[in-house]
């Protein structure tokens, strides 16, 4: 007998087949990193309270908004450029990397929360946030919350609701339960893939750096982070972003796929959408420099709302 199309989702297909596949990989292997680590970069300062970010480079603050289960380190690939320009601030958001030691909630208004309050102690009034995946949720909470503090919004890879059709509806009840009782190792296992979400391929040694930074998250903190993501609806808040906006989408990604961005800027005034042309969900790690060119030729084109 077939399973309805629904069930047939080439995502939730490819996830059980790369978990499955990844309990055969050999996980001891070191993972490689794109250099060295974000906190080590010269001039940076590692910031505790009220959760891990690290602050570097000079010019107006842009903050970098991480995605489920991994870090502010997912952005190593881009730092260096971007800091040359602005002043980078790059949390781990609540319940993952190095602050995942936090207590919940593990919501997006939560870490909201915990954004105004860190650019509040770095005394920064208003920043450029960029938020990939998960993080563009995150983004869109600030906004909503602490619009004081948001000068303009870059959003990539990402979604105002993920459960738009059947599929995503399916894949939304299954992603906690996955989160449960598959975990965050396995699933970072199946990065190793190198196209785990469509688009252009990591290498190797990518897929080996993200596998890691995705297994670090722990399993009682992934599963409320799941939910979280699953539930969050930024649809009514659309015509309510006054700030400039820009998107940024890759024209192969599974995991968020492009039709998200354009109903992002059919809801917003007068965004700017553009889209990577071959790239997946990981266009910041596998398309760094067309990334790092298409974020700042608009940041210079653009000024905040005054």
């Amino acid at each position: 007998m077939n399973c309805p199309e629904s069930f047939q989702s080439p995502r939730v297909i490819q996830l059980f087949r790369s978990v499955r596949a990844a309990v055969t990989v050999n996980s001891q292997t070191p993972p490689w990193t794109p250099g060295p680590r974000i906190s080590e970069l010269p001039g940076a300062k590692v910031i505790d309270k009220p959760l891990h970010a690290v602050v570097l480079g000079e010019g107006p603050s842009l903050v970098l908004v991480h995605g489920l289960l991994v870090s502010g380190e997912m952005y190593a690939p881009v730092v260096p450029a971007l800091a040359e320009h602005h002043r980078l601030i790059v949390p781990d958001l609540r319940g993952m990397g190095a602050s995942r030691i936090l207590p919940g909630p593990y919501t997006p208004v939560q870490q909201a929360a915990d954004l105004a309050e860190l650019l509040r102690r770095l005394d920064v009034s208003r920043a450029a946030v960029l938020g990939t995946s998960q993080g563009g949720p995150v983004s869109m909470q600030l906004l909503h919350d602490h619009s004081n503090v948001v000068g303009r919004l870059i959003l990539v890879c990402t979604y105002a609701y993920n459960l738009e059709s059947i599929r995503e509806k399916i894949e939304g009840f299954l992603v906690p339960w996955i989160m449960r009782f598959v975990g965050p190792r396995r699933i970072g296992e199946m990065m190793r893939t190198g196209n785990p979400t469509g688009g252009k391929r990591m290498t190797p040694e990518q897929g080996r750096w993200i596998s890691a930074m995705v297994a670090g998250t722990p399993r009682q903190t992934a599963i409320p982070l799941a939910k979280g993501l699953v539930a969050f609806d930024g649809r009514p808040w659309l015509s309510q972003i006054k700030v400039p906006t820009l998107i940024v989408a890759g024209t192969h990604d599974e995991a968020v796929p492009p039709h998200h961005a354009r109903l992002l800027a059919k809801g917003i005034a007068d965004p700017r959408l553009v889209e990577i042309q071959g790239a997946g969900h990981l266009a910041v790690i596998t398309n760094p420099d067309e990334f790092v060119q298409i974020v700042e030729d608009w940041l210079t084109e653009t000024e905040p709302p005054r």
